[in-house]
């Protein structure tokens, strides 16, 4: 079962950024970006708890919902953890 991957408003921005300047600018394979992203939002969803934890991260992953829906989602924690 894989996960959806949530992303912070200001992530979301350089998202649009970055697929805008993509566009313009790489004009051969104007979709690679997104589908880069896509396939790395499919692992994450896959394997949550993949690779090393960022101590000094602002965000806390939390893994689940009350839905019928899993979720992975990042939020602002209550400060570092350690």
């Amino acid at each position: 079962m894989s996960l959806p991957v949530g992303t912070t408003p200001d992530a979301d921005t350089q998202i649009r950024e970055i697929d805008d300047w993509w566009r313009t600018n790489r004009r051969s394979s104007p979709d690679l970006f997104l589908e880069e992203l896509t396939a790395s939002f499919d692992i994450i969803g896959d394997a949550p708890y993949i690779g090393r934890l960022y101590r000094q991260s602002p965000y806390q992953v939390l893994a689940g919902s009350s839905s019928k829906e899993p979720a992975v989602t990042s939020t602002p924690s209550q400060g570092p953890t350690r």
